[in-house]
């Protein structure tokens, strides 16, 4: 890959990388994997952050520290897989593959283009979701894609909240909110010991787990206004949860 330059301030500070590595379980070759995609991972969510937020500056910043981390794994292993991924006959294509993206992600971030962007960058989500699929290999960051995906389900009906007067309607509702709920809760119980550890991982995932418990009350009283605040501030602890720990 071949380095672009980055039109921004030095010194700007990336606030929202996450500096927690959930490798614990892991030993040799797959540890220094799973660290250094860990890594590469963090810039990637912040970026992708930056971008929603109309900041390509930063993304780009955040791309550049992102493409210095997987051109470490690509040297390291692209012809030499950890444990999980050797019989992988697409490893080494994939990777490449990344790391053309990244490319294309921070040169379209470095000229302003915040849309392409963006989807360059849901391409390397996906890619790299794909890649771990198809080695029957599963992180954190595949339960917190469900639990999101889940959550924005959820998250329509503060334009439609449920009807008051039917009960299949608030039987429904319930349903999705129980479902959420129980991901969330897996998330949080899946987690490695070096996310259960962090104060804020407890603070993110208790306060959304609680908000939601709040809305059987809403409903009981038909608070129409409560229901869409309520989801409003687990959709906070959503993305909150993604960006920092996703």
């Amino acid at each position: 890959m071949s380095p672009r330059p980055i039109r921004l301030a030095a010194g700007a500070a990336c606030l929202y990388v996450a500096t927690l590595l959930p490798f614990e379980t892991w030993a040799g070759d797959r540890a220094t994997y799973d660290s250094l995609h860990f890594r590469a991972h963090a810039h990637f969510r912040s970026a992708s952050f930056y971008l929603r937020t109309k900041n390509p500056g930063l993304a780009a910043f955040e791309l550049q520290a992102m493409r210095e981390q997987w051109v470490k794994v690509v040297s390291k292993f692209a012809d030499d897989p950890p444990d999980g991924y050797a019989a992988d006959s697409r490893w080494k294509t994939t990777l490449q593959a990344i790391g053309r993206e990244i490319d294309t992600g921070l040169a379209e971030s470095n000229d302003g283009k915040i849309n392409p962007a963006r989807e360059t960058l849901k391409r390397i989500h996906k890619t790299l979701a794909t890649l771990r699929r198809r080695n029957n290999i599963r992180n954190h960051s595949d339960c917190v894609d469900d639990m999101n995906k889940a959550m924005a389900s959820l998250y329509k009906y503060r334009h439609n909240p449920p009807d008051f007067g039917s009960a299949n309607s608030i039987a429904g509702f319930r349903a999705q909110v129980a479902s959420v709920t129980a991901m969330y809760r897996k998330c949080q119980d899946e987690a490695p010991d070096s996310y259960r550890q962090h104060p804020e991982f407890s603070r993110m995932f208790g306060g959304a787990i609680e908000s939601l418990s709040r809305i059987d009350k809403a409903i009981a009283t038909k608070n129409r206004e409560a229901i869409i605040n309520i989801l409003r501030e687990v959709n906070s602890f959503d993305r909150m949860i993604y960006l920092r720990f996703g």
